[in-house]
């Protein structure tokens, strides 16, 4: 009976083998996205733009604060809530809560307060390390 699982055994690993090296000599596009039950250990957010500008008082930044969240392997993550908290500095958020979009991608934009600062928000995911971002609010023209 052994040897009858054996080969049943070997025939699978066979047939793995033969799907992996397709599919790793596959050049078509893949486009592989995670989705919200994905959120595991090693899921995390980045920073993809926004961070570091320097802003007039009571002006929105040139760019918004945008993250994005990856699974462990690197692939985007969908669907996922996403909290914004001024921490510092003041003003305003266009949205204090916003979710992934199909690049894993969320953003708000910033509006300066009137006070010559610098400005911290972070964006928060919950059960992720959440990431901050700074802008620098000077003094106008």
């Amino acid at each position: 009976m052994l040897v009858g699982h054996r080969k049943d055994l070997s025939a699978c690993i066979v047939a793995l083998f033969i799907a992996a090296v397709v599919f790793a000599c596959d050049t078509s596009d893949r486009t592989l996205i995670a989705t919200a039950a994905d959120i595991t250990v090693g899921t995390r957010v980045v920073i993809v733009g926004g961070n570091g500008q320097s802003v007039f008082p009571n002006t929105p930044t040139a760019a918004p604060f945008t993250i994005q969240v990856l699974d462990t392997t690197g692939f985007v993550v969908p669907g996922i809530g996403v909290a914004w908290q001024i921490d510092s500095g003041g003003g305003a958020l266009s949205n204090i809560t916003s979710v992934t979009n199909q690049n894993g991608i969320a953003s708000t934009q910033y509006t300066a307060g009137p006070v010559i600062t610098t400005a911290t928000i972070t964006a928060t995911v919950n059960g992720l390390q959440p990431v901050t971002f700074t802008a620098f609010i000077v003094a106008g023209p």
